[in-house]
């Protein structure tokens, strides 16, 4: 009787313990969810289409790259957790807005790691090439492609080309530039939220 109820004490203190940790992670991603932009810490359901994908994208720019750098960004999260992140930055000067609202005729988009990371750097964008972006802006101004490898579209003879992760625009790998705006402008412009989308926030 004495090892049941020792038994019992123990998994209620565990259980505290674990809703405690719950709870401070919880409040942690919030945190990071109102000041680390960039990359969505939404739970995202399978989207049933383009416009649903496009769902969170800010602006869609044709543009060529000006210049780059590496820099450090912190990650937003307030207290002990906070930390910094390497980032290699890329001023593009714009040549169309295709989608959004934008007052200046550049932006700086950010990419994860730097020259030391070769696994991240062979995905850097390089100076003069010409793109195609979709991208989510910072609290600060800056810009990150709305979906990683999805958002970066590099134009070379007239076609585009990308490693999309989305297997509705891994089809428009090798598509002829023009196709590709046209259809693309008229996603982003539908685009819709997935009724099954829950943010952590809500």
């Amino acid at each position: 009787m004495k090892n049941k109820k020792i038994l019992i004490s123990s998994m209620l203190a565990l259980s505290l313990i674990i809703g405690v940790l719950a709870g401070t992670a919880f409040k942690n991603i919030n945190q990071a969810k109102s000041e680390h932009e960039g990359h969505s810490l939404s739970i995202n359901p399978t989207t049933n289409s383009i416009e649903e994908e496009f769902w969170n994208v800010d602006l869609v720019i044709k543009g060529t790259v000006s210049e780059q750098q590496e820099s450090n960004r912190d990650s937003g999260i307030t207290g002990k957790a906070n930390f910094s992140y390497d980032v290699t930055s890329s001023t593009i000067q714009v040549n169309e807005i295709l989608y959004g609202d934008l007052a200046t005729n550049q932006i700086v988009l950010l990419q994860h790691g730097n020259k030391e990371n070769e696994g991240l750097s062979s995905k850097h964008l390089k100076k003069d090439e010409e793109v195609i972006l979709f991208l989510v802006k910072t609290t600060d101004g800056y810009y990150w492609s709305y979906n990683f490898d999805d958002g970066i579209w590099k134009i070379k003879n007239g076609k585009v080309n990308a490693t999309p992760l989305s297997e509705r625009l891994e089809k428009y790998v090798g598509t002829d530039e023009k196709t590709f705006i046209n259809d693309m402008k008229k996603a982003v412009k539908n685009k819709k939220r997935n009724k099954e989308f829950v943010d952590v926030g809500e």
